[in-house]
C-alpha cells in the first residue's frame, strides 16, 4: 500500500512541472516512463533481493562480502544493502571491460565523491583487478578504495591451458579460419565475414557457451559460407591448425595474442563494440579491411604489454594471489 500511495503522489508531482529537462533537452518521453516503471518490476525486484542479502549477511556475519557485480544493473542496490549489514569489506572481483564504448561504464565520478553520505552512490571497498588497464580506469572514479592485482581467476579453473604457438607447419589442403564469438558480437562478426571472399578457407566457429545455440542458429540462417564446429577436436588442436583466429569481445582472443597466435579483432561499424578501439590488435570493421588483413601471413603483438594490461601475470596463479590478499585483510 505504501508503494501505491507513493506512486499516486508521484503522478501528482509530475503533473505540476517537467522535471526531465537535461542540458536544455526535453527527455520527458523517455525518463518519465522509467520513473513510473520503477514502482514495478526490476527495481522492486532489486529491493527485495537487497533486503534478502542484508538479512543473510546479518545472520552469517562474514568478514568479507565477495562479488563480481561490478557496476552492472542491480549492482549498486546490492552494495547498498550489503553496507547496511555492517559487513567489514565489500570486495568486487572485477571481470568487466571498462570502456566508454559500454553504456554501463559511462557513470560520473561525482556519483561516488561524497563519503558516508546518503547522496553518494554505493560502491565496493576493495577492487580485485585482472590487469593494469582496468585498474587504471577504475582509479579515475574511486580515490579512496583499495586496489589489488591478481590476474584472471577464470583461467585458473578453465578445463584447458592454451599451448604456445608453434612455428611448425601443419600440412593441410586449405587454410583455416577460426571464429571466436562472444555474447553480443556474433551478428556483427557474421556480417563482416559475409562481405569477404572466403571460399578458399575452412571455417570453424567456437561460440560463447552462454549463447552457443543462439549463435549457431544465427550463423546457419545468415552466414554466407559453410562452417564447422569443434565437436571432438580439442581447442589446442584447433588453434594450432588455424591460420587466422578472428575474435571480437571475447577474452580468449587476447590470450591467444599473448601466446603469439595470428589473431584479428573484428567489429562491424553498425554495432557498438564493448571495448576500446586502439592499436593493440589489427582491426577490421568491414569486409574490405578484413580481406586485406587476411593477405598478411603473420600479425605481431606486444605480448608482455598485453599480459600486464589484461592479466597482470598470465601464469594461472591468480587464485593463489587472491587468497594471500584475503588472508591479509
Amino acid at each position: 500500500m505504501k508503494s501505491l500511495s507513493l506512486l499516486f503522489q508521484t503522478f501528482q508531482i509530475l503533473n505540476k512541472s517537467n522535471f526531465f529537462v537535461i542540458n536544455k533537452k526535453d527527455c520527458r518521453d523517455i525518463l518519465e516512463k522509467k520513473l513510473i516503471s520503477s514502482f514495478f518490476g526490476d527495481i522492486q525486484d532489486q529491493i527485495l533481493k537487497g533486503l534478502a542479502l542484508e538479512k543473510s549477511l546479518k545472520i552469517i556475519k562474514p568478514k568479507n562480502f565477495i562479488t563480481n557485480f561490478c557496476f552492472y544493473p542491480e549492482a549498486r542496490s546490492q552494495y547498498y544493502f550489503a553496507r547496511r549489514s555492517k559487513v567489514k569489506n565489500i570486495i568486487n572481483v572485477n571481470h568487466a571491460i571498462y570502456s566508454k564504448q559500454n553504456i554501463f561504464w559511462n557513470f560520473s565520478k561525482k556519483d561516488f565523491s561524497l563519503n558516508n553520505s546518503n547522496s553518494s552512490s554505493p560502491k565496493p571497498d576493495i577492487f580485485i583487478c585482472k590487469g593494469k588497464k582496468e585498474c587504471g580506469e577504475l582509479k579515475k572514479f574511486f580515490k579512496n578504495q583499495k586496489f589489488f592485482y591478481t590476474g584472471c581467476l577464470k583461467t585458473d579453473i578453465r578445463d584447458f591451458v592454451i599451448e604456445k604457438f608453434s612455428k611448425q607447419k601443419i600440412r593441410k589442403k586449405n587454410k583455416v579460419i577460426t571464429i571466436l564469438t562472444g555474447e553480443t558480437d556474433f551478428q556483427g562478426i557474421s556480417k563482416v565475414l559475409s562481405e569477404c571472399d572466403l571460399n578458399q578457407y575452412i571455417i570453424y566457429i567456437e561460440p560463447h557457451p552462454h549463447v552457443k545455440k543462439k549463435t549457431i542458429n544465427y550463423f546457419e540462417k545468415n552466414f554466407k559460407y559453410k562452417f564447422r564446429l569443434i565437436d571432438k577436436m580439442s581447442k589446442n588442436k584447433l588453434f594450432k591448425i588455424s591460420d587466422y583466429i578472428l575474435f571480437g569481445e571475447t577474452q580468449l582472443g587476447i590470450e591467444l595474442a599473448i601466446k603469439n597466435y595470428n589473431v584479428i579483432r573484428i567489429y562491424e561499424k553498425s554495432f557498438i563494440p564493448q571495448y576500446d578501439i586502439n592499436n593493440e590488435f589489427p582491426y577490421a570493421c568491414d569486409g574490405n579491411n578484413l580481406q586485406k588483413l587476411l593477405k598478411r601471413k603473420k600479425h605481431k603483438f606486444k605480448a608482455n604489454l598485453l599480459e600486464k594490461n589484461y592479466f597482470y601475470k598470465y601464469d594461472y596463479k591468480a587464485s593463489n594471489r587472491f587468497q594471500i590478499i584475503l588472508d591479509k585483510l
